[in-house]
């Protein structure tokens, strides 16, 4: 699904930098631990939680939109917000002056049907939610029979048009419809190579993942969580590795590397002393290449360079 968002990619890997990961034999990933929820439900009615301590907490079904936004009436009011509808200039701004999104007329349509299949706008948020996750998630039954697997055809919504996608597009889609009726959700990675979302009902969020085919309340699918906590756990854990694996062999290149892009992640390598590496980089690269110098002398030079950018930005 096309995405009218903004990402910084400050992890991603040079020309030289691969040839270096490949030179020193790479790195491997760790996936996140998911660990377990710290508790149960014990009521999925009125979202009453039970840790592991004993202690209970009630969220409730957070409120009814109406009651919230009584100005807005109009179903098709935040999609319309967030993408161009037929006849609309293009491109296309909605109120608050942000682009609106270019997609095809099928799959407008598609959305004007779920916003117009429930009365959402007199619906509190945990109602909305299981509309939500009733259309898009894994499997549910019924009329839902999407499943995960590659798309066939290029859509801009593949489970929502088309019933299958991968982890990325369930949790983008689910998103994306919790956007258009009222709701706060974000996608995230929880563990390696997997995206789920983040959604808020109430004052509480909840980490849930619509590649599962479990039901929507059930402990191992959707479970209350800290926002920052979760938001950054897999990348934290992923961090903490790496600087693990430095500790244990400061003089592998491959481990100066894999902690050297997770500093550029967190934002304490400067983009200046960045680039200023990248042509001594490439010169090192063109010697060894040429056979000029021994593998040591390479992996030397390049740990070098690396580790003067540690630290330039804080």
């Amino acid at each position: 699904m096309k995405q009218d968002k903004k990402t910084t990619n400050k992890s991603g890997c040079t020309a030289v930098l691969a040839a270096a990961m490949i030179a020193a034999g790479g790195f491997s990933a760790y996936a996140g631990n998911q660990g377990t929820h710290g508790g149960e439900w014990k009521d999925t009615e009125s979202l009453i939680w039970e840790w592991q301590n004993g202690e209970m907490s009630f969220y409730g079904n957070g409120s009814i939109f109406s009651e919230q936004h009584p100005e807005i009436t109009d179903p098709e009011y935040y999609l319309k917000e967030a993408v161009r509808y037929p006849g609309e200039a293009n491109p296309g701004w909605n109120t608050k002056g942000e682009p609106k999104a270019n997609y095809s007329w099928a799959s407008l349509e598609e959305l004007q049907k779920f916003v117009n299949s429930f009365d959402w706008l007199h619906s509190d948020e945990k109602t909305r939610l299981l509309y939500v996750h009733n259309r898009i998630a894994n499997g549910e039954g019924g009329f839902n029979q999407n499943h995960y697997g590659s798309p066939e055809e290029a859509k801009d919504f593949p489970v929502l048009e088309g019933g299958v996608g991968v982890c990325r597009d369930f949790a983008e889609e689910f998103q994306f419809l919790c956007r258009i009726v009222g709701l706060e959700c974000v996608t995230y990675t929880p563990e390696y190579l997997h995206d789920a979302c983040l959604v808020r009902i109430g004052t509480q969020w909840y980490a849930t993942d619509p590649t599962s085919s479990l039901p929507l309340f059930s402990n191992a699918k959707t479970y209350p969580v800290d926002f920052e906590t979760e938001f950054y756990r897999y990348e934290n854990k992923e961090r903490e590795q790496r600087r693990k694996d430095y500790e244990a062999d400061p003089d592998s290149l491959a481990n100066v590397l894999a902690l050297t892009l997770s500093m550029r992640g967190e934002g304490t390598i400067s983009e200046a002393a960045w680039e200023k590496i990248q042509a001594p980089m490439g010169q090192i690269e063109e010697k060894w290449g040429r056979q000029e110098i021994p593998r040591q002398e390479y992996e030397t030079g390049i740990i070098s360079l690396l580790k003067s950018v540690w630290g330039t930005e804080k």
